[in-house]
């Protein structure tokens, strides 16, 4: 593991920070069991509609986890372990807030490039505010 320096430049030179091995296989492997049922789900539900699509929002299916309310309780406990809000408090030097998961995976087709798009400060009224909010916020990925 690196100390909170060798984080803190790691995240200031580069903009993110790689802490392999911070949780265990088979935690991580429970979790990819969660967001893939999820995902099952997703795709029966959506399969002919958004065959391109590489991401979900799991907040946005809440009604998903009705049937395995312990798996939501699992992932709401991880992104809260004093270990990744101890980190991004001293990163970020801010306070946080939590604005959801997003699980991403490859698309079930290959037929387009994907959109692109910015997430978080494209709402701004003009370019000043925008120019702000991007670098006054910061969107933190976990990658498992």
């Amino acid at each position: 593991m690196l100390s909170q320096n060798e984080i803190s430049h790691q995240f200031s030179q580069q903009g993110y920070v790689i802490l392999p091995q911070l949780f265990p296989p088979e935690k991580i492997a429970y979790l990819v069991q969660i967001c893939e049922r999820i995902r099952q789900h997703w795709r029966n539900q959506f399969q002919q509609r958004r065959q391109n699509k590489k991401t979900l929002s799991l907040f946005k299916y809440l009604e998903y986890f009705d049937d395995s309310p312990e798996q939501l309780e699992a992932l709401l406990n991880l992104i809260s372990e004093s270990k990744i809000t101890s980190i991004l408090d001293f990163i970020c030097e801010q306070q946080l807030f939590f604005n959801g998961i997003v699980y991403f995976f490859n698309p079930q087709s290959a037929s387009w490039q994907g959109d692109w798009h910015r997430d978080g400060q494209i709402a701004a009224p003009n370019l000043e505010i925008e120019k702000s909010r991007v670098f006054s916020s910061s969107f933190i990925r976990i990658l498992l």
